[in-house]
């Protein structure tokens, strides 16, 4: 898994493995912005497969959907 919580690193935000991208900062990038997975992956400089983790991630642990 490349979703990981420390409380050191961006105050315990979920962040993907070895980084300080938050999975917050991606769900809003894809959404919000109407960037692709690849788009997303480019501006992070993570992996795509990354990118889709953390929008599975996202979309598992929010309660309400996300408005774009």
């Amino acid at each position: 898994m490349a979703i990981v919580r420390k409380k050191e690193i961006r105050s315990g935000k979920p962040i993907i493995k070895g980084t300080r991208v938050a999975v917050e900062d991606i769900s809003e990038t894809f959404y919000k912005l109407g960037r692709s997975v690849k788009e997303v992956s480019n501006d992070f400089n993570i992996t795509k497969e990354e990118v889709e983790e953390a929008l599975r991630y996202s979309k598992s642990n929010q309660s309400e959907p996300i408005k774009a």
